[in-house]
């Protein structure tokens, strides 16, 4: 995967934002920009979560941390509501946080993974590792709502193939 960014060149301007430029481009050093390049991941959070940019760029390079939707889940994810998972879905290096979302290896964006006891209780923060083999494994859809389809939308046009 390294090779698939050679063409690129990563700035950190602020604290909270690491950008993605070309690596042709030239920094410029006075005046100091406050901002350079495309916004690839916002470091200012709990955990550090790429962009919806990044993740549909490069999302397909990932080999940890995402989850393959099955059709049925990607409507779902593009109408902004919580997806419920099959635990076949989550493998072993999948723990609470931000996970990438793809649908026959295209990378549609950035969820939110959770799971719990009961469909009462809030989704756990623990990171210790636990048998989570009876609880609901769920993801918060985190697509841009002005982009959200309506609930009785679909993205695909014709049946599943």
């Amino acid at each position: 995967a390294t090779a698939h960014f050679s063409p690129y060149r990563f700035e950190q301007s602020n604290r909270h934002l690491i950008s993605i430029t070309s690596s042709d481009l030239i920094s410029l050093e006075n005046p100091k920009p406050a901002f350079v390049g495309l916004p690839f991941m916002h470091t200012n959070l709990r955990f550090p979560k790429w962009s919806t940019w990044a993740a549909m760029q490069f999302g397909h390079l990932a080999t940890k941390h995402y989850i393959d939707l099955y059709q049925s889940q990607v409507d779902t994810f593009f109408q902004g509501q919580t997806i419920l998972l099959e635990k076949q879905q989550i493998s072993s290096d999948i723990t609470y946080g931000y996970v990438l979302l793809r649908y026959q290896h295209f990378s549609l964006g950035i969820g939110l993974y959770g799971f719990q006891q009961t469909a009462q209780d809030s989704p756990s923060l623990s990171h210790q590792s636990i048998d989570t083999a009876d609880y609901i494994h769920t993801v918060k859809c985190l697509y841009s709502k002005v982009h959200r389809i309506n609930p009785s939308d679909s993205v695909f046009l014709c049946e599943e193939l």
